[in-house]
């Protein structure tokens, strides 16, 4: 991936990266409205419920408290990150709220998925620019397959996880080839998008067992 990429990812449209680490640091740590601490570093507060628009300066290094332009992400660190976060722009979460509020936690929301697709992009899984996951569900389960991986010890937990990947590859296919003929095209492209990254954890498989 050429650094050109990794910057146009990294910087999603109407988002400004942060110029330095100092920028980074003084994002806010206390609630503006009730000064309770923050339980991460954006404007959202569950104490009482106050949330703020999404600032320009934020990128997905300090959306998820990451040193920025680091390229080795932790995915245990990255899912629990993940979690914590959705947990607080689920859009769910604010169904009740009024409608800015809704709409700035839909809009943290998208930026939550995107981010963790681009971080996990860096671990060898890239999708297309047009490519995107809404399933918060199956980006946790990447996330919980990338560490299994990362984590499994011997060549027999290696091949285990490898038949089960290869079992989710073969039902993804047969869900675009049945969604096809069925001209549900909607479904064909989200299985698609699922299958790549199906096939980026057939690949980290294959290259552990090659380097064993």
């Amino acid at each position: 991936m050429s650094l050109l990429r990794l910057r146009s990812l990294v910087r999603p449209r109407g988002v400004v990266s942060l110029t330095s680490y100092r920028l980074y640091s003084a994002l806010p740590t206390t609630c503006p409205s009730c000064n309770r601490p923050l339980p991460t570093r954006l404007p959202i507060c569950p104490a009482c419920s106050h949330i703020a628009p999404l600032p320009s300066s934020t990128n997905y290094y300090s959306l998820f408290d990451l040193p920025e332009n680091t390229y080795k992400v932790d995915t245990k660190d990255l899912r629990n990150r993940f979690l914590k976060t959705q947990r607080l722009t689920h859009p769910d979460a604010w169904s009740a709220k009024p409608e800015k509020d809704k709409a700035a936690a839909a809009n943290y929301s998208s930026f939550v998925n995107k981010g963790a697709e681009y971080l996990l992009s860096l671990r060898g899984v890239e999708m297309g620019e047009t490519d995107s996951l809404e399933d918060q569900h199956f980006i946790i389960e990447i996330m919980d397959s990338r560490e299994n991986v990362e984590v499994a010890e011997t060549r027999d937990d290696l091949e285990s996880l490898l038949e089960d990947n290869n079992a989710q590859v073969q039902d993804e296919i047969n869900t675009i080839s049945n969604a096809f003929d069925r001209g549900y095209l909607q479904t064909a492209k989200e299985a698609s998008i699922r299958l790549k990254y199906r096939l980026g954890v057939q690949d980290s498989i294959n290259a552990r067992l090659h380097n064993m």
